[in-house]
């Protein structure tokens, strides 16, 4: 009985431990993962602030556009390994991206890919009540700018 009882309770002590152990590796997976992603988002913005500083408009906009460009791949690559459910969240960003890209429309393989991704998205509203600039851009393009003016 008393064998019984060790046993017991180093099965036991062993779950926990385990358990702690796969809990904090998870915890600390995610964590530098998230780490990473934020340090390259800044860096980005950094290069993005630094061009737009030094009057380089058209290159932090190429940079963005770029940037935008290998998102939308990603999420493009990602639809066919694994579908997602619409969210509203993930729409209403997509809902700005599609507007963007019907003023500024993307060239080359990028143009199937958005399309792809952008697929199923619904039109962003004109009415709807925002001081954003993708929000002015949209209603441009409502009232019947064709395109919105292009600085480079």
């Amino acid at each position: 009985m008393k064998r019984l009882m060790i046993w017991t309770s180093l099965l036991l002590l062993g779950g926990v431990v385990g358990a702690g152990v796969t809990a904090y590796v998870a915890y600390r997976w995610v964590v530098d993962e998230q780490r990473i992603q934020n340090a390259m988002l800044a860096s980005g913005d950094a290069e993005t602030l630094a061009r737009l500083r030094q009057r380089e408009a058209d290159r932090a906009i190429d940079f963005l556009e770029t940037r935008m460009d290998g998102t939308i791949s990603w999420l493009h690559s990602m639809s066919h390994v694994a579908p997602s459910r619409p969210d509203p969240s993930a729409v209403r960003c997509l809902q700005a991206v599609s507007v963007y890209r019907t003023a500024y429309p993307p060239s080359g393989a990028y143009a199937r890919i958005y399309s792809d991704v952008l697929r199923g998205v619904p039109p962003m509203s004109a009415d709807t009540p925002c001081t954003w600039g993708i929000c002015k851009l949209n209603k441009r393009l409502a009232v019947g700018a064709a395109t919105a003016p292009r600085s480079h």
